[in-house]
């Protein structure tokens, strides 16, 4: 950078020279043509590039930011009124923006899966056929989510069906050679789910505690089987179900009733929304405008209040349980940007270091009101104007680029690496004597 700078220092004393030394050639009625014809190859090649050389470092120039490029705007303005800070706590901040998804990079929720046994093998599966019902329930519920449907009610509504920005990855643990993220256990006491009488268990914890690999980073789920003694009883009801614990999710009826991955992608994918901080719609105020009390219908029916308020929000009790409304995704992205959730901790931190092409490039008028990790660099173009009014993370290596005209406005934020790595700070570019501008207002934490 700095033999650029040096070289633009040059720039209008080498132009200088340069015109007064074509002038006299062609004083002397040299022609340019004739010049170069008379030149030898090598020094053509010098001139032509030193010519480069000259024109570009004199194009432009990146400077670190300095103090008397910083234009301070206090928390009062001149009225002695207080500026308003930017809603960071807010779902609403945090839903993705259809016109610039790259905004908000995909998360990935890291999973894996335990297959609960009885000694004897006979109450679950094991081997490539839980590899196989693993696989396939995971696509499921990837697609279910990246799918995102319309929500069906409140009837006749404009509600869009956003991107909701996330999936799982079923993550290996890295200290175990061969591990593939897939697990078994044999436990005559703790293989069972009862949800109901005198032996529910639903809330016990016991299998997470004693089985759970790495449950502090990764989303355990516990596939297990009703009780062998219940499904003698030929009156006994083999279902789905499910249950949220923590970052870990207890799921039945997969083996019993030997139906596939998909009818069980409703199910993981609800109890994975209370994990990750959504509330259930139907029966009290979830926090979200856009999701409506109901009367929870299983599905449609003809007679009324299912044949128009049957819900398919993935947060009610329903067949589909396959639309999430733009105010939870909201939610979700809310809480895995908390540093403090415990959500985040299950998220792959694609943020430590840098993707090149992961780069994000800011040509119109832009406000992050919502915490955000990038993954890849950040330059705001001439034209562009970008305010950051939250927790900014850079990754490792990464700079803030701001084009001569383009305009970046630090509102009360911090900017970070999340990883505790280093990134490389603001650059700003000047040309033609236009340099890009750098507004700060409030309290900026940089480290």
């Amino acid at each position: 950078m700095y033999y650029y700078v040096f070289l633009c220092s040059l720039c209008g004393s080498l132009k200088l020279m340069f015109l007064k030394w074509f002038k006299k050639k062609i004083r002397q009625k040299w022609q340019s043509t004739y010049l170069f014809k008379n030149t030898c190859p090598m020094t053509k090649m010098s001139l032509f590039l030193c010519t480069l050389l000259v024109l570009s470092a004199c194009s432009g120039k990146w400077l670190p930011l300095a103090e008397k490029d910083i234009l301070r705007i206090p928390l009062e303005n001149a009225a002695g009124q207080k500026i308003a800070v930017s809603p960071c706590s807010s779902p609403l901040s945090y839903i993705p923006d259809s016109n610039h998804l790259d905004h908000t990079p995909l998360k990935y929720i890291r999973i894996n899966f335990h297959f609960v046994n009885t000694t004897d093998s006979t109450c679950n599966y094991y081997g490539q056929k839980a590899v196989d019902f693993t696989k396939e329930l995971l696509w499921h519920m990837n697609s279910a989510i990246e799918k995102n449907r319309k929500l069906r009610i409140p009837p006749n509504n404009t509600i869009p069906a956003l991107p909701p920005r996330y999936q799982y990855v079923l993550t290996p643990d890295p200290a175990v050679p061969g591990d593939n993220g897939i697990y078994y256990h044999f436990d005559d006491t703790l293989y069972s789910f009862v949800n109901r009488g005198k032996n529910k268990n639903i809330s016990d914890r016991r299998v997470i505690e004693k089985y759970a690999v790495r449950k502090n980073e990764v989303l355990n789920v516990f596939v297990l089987s009703h009780h062998r003694d219940s499904l003698k009883s030929p009156t006994y009801f083999v279902a789905g179900a499910g249950i949220a614990m923590g970052t870990a999710l207890k799921l039945a009826g997969v083996h019993e009733s030997g139906q596939p991955g998909v009818n069980f992608r409703g199910i993981a994918n609800h109890e994975i929304g209370h994990i990750l901080g959504l509330s259930h719609t139907w029966n009290s105020n979830d926090g979200c405008d856009d999701t409506v009390l109901n009367p929870n219908c299983e599905g449609v029916t003809s007679t009324p209040p299912c044949d128009t308020m049957a819900s398919n929000n993935m947060m009610d009790y329903n067949q589909c349980e396959c639309a999430i409304s733009p105010c939870q995704i909201g939610t979700i992205h809310r809480n895995l940007a908390n540093l403090n959730h415990q959500a985040r901790k299950l998220l792959q931190p694609n943020w430590c270091e840098m993707h090149p092409d992961r780069h994000i490039y800011i040509r119109d008028t832009v406000h992050w009101q919502s915490a955000k990790d990038l993954e890849g660099e950040l330059t705001i173009e001439p034209g562009g104007s970008l305010q950051i009014s939250c927790r900014l993370s850079l990754p490792e290596n990464a700079a803030i680029y701001v084009k001569a005209g383009g305009e970046l406005i630090l509102d009360n934020c911090q900017l970070h690496n999340a990883c505790g790595k280093q990134w490389k700070g603001i650059r700003i570019e000047e040309k033609n004597k236009v340099k890009g501008k750098v507004v700060y207002i409030g309290h900026i934490l940089m480290y």
